[in-house]
């Protein structure tokens, strides 16, 4: 599919960074900045071993879990476990966060992160046969599990299937999804300005 606006990607074709402290990797996805200033970024930051979360001061972060059942974030008093795949934690980026995980072992995170004085993040998780990316938006979909069908008019229709998705900037239609053998569960984040 060729449409203004509209960009494919693949985590797999992404190169990993190494995590400072060694118990991760990530995956930059999209971000945007104002100068030397970040705006908005979103990565999948794969966790391999218990250990600290970066802190990032004037930040806010939305995590969804991509895999790993059972990975935890603790805080000093905050604690969210991710219970399965879809599960959603919001938190500050000054917040110091150690993670453990669970059973499954190693997890994945979509990782948001916004400048909180200049954007505002929307994450959505969906579930189902259908649904739709409305025009001029901008942000990114993944899909978490199943297949994913996207429709634009005029335009041969693409299919995503986990790890994959769709970086969007000022739609000129909308896009309709369509689930194919069975459900699908993807994630949309949307930026707008505070």
């Amino acid at each position: 599919m060729s449409l203004p606006g509209l960009q494919r990607f693949d985590l797999a074709d992404i190169p990993p960074e190494p995590w400072r402290n060694g118990g991760g990797w990530t995956r930059t996805v999209a971000a945007t900045h104002v100068g030397t200033q970040l705006r908005w970024r979103i990565s999948a930051a794969d966790i391999t071993a218990p250990g600290p979360f970066s802190v990032f001061d004037g930040v806010d972060r939305i995590a969804v879990l991509m895999r790993g059942a059972g990975l935890t974030l603790q805080g000093p008093q905050e604690n969210w476990v991710f219970e399965g795949v879809g599960a959603v934690a919001r938190f500050p980026g000054e917040l110091p966060l150690h993670a453990t995980l669970g059973p499954a072992g190693a997890a994945r995170l979509w990782n948001v992160m916004v400048d909180r004085e200049a954007v505002r993040a929307e994450v959505a998780v969906h579930h189902g046969d259908v649904g739709t990316l409305e025009r001029l938006t901008s942000g990114v979909l993944v899909v978490l599990a199943g297949t994913l069908q996207v429709r634009a008019p005029g335009a041969p229709p693409l299919s995503l299937g986990p790890d994959q998705g769709l970086w969007f900037s000022d739609l000129l239609q909308p896009l309709a999804l369509q689930a194919e053998q069975g459900p699908a569960q993807w994630v949309t984040t949307t930026f707008l300005p505070r």
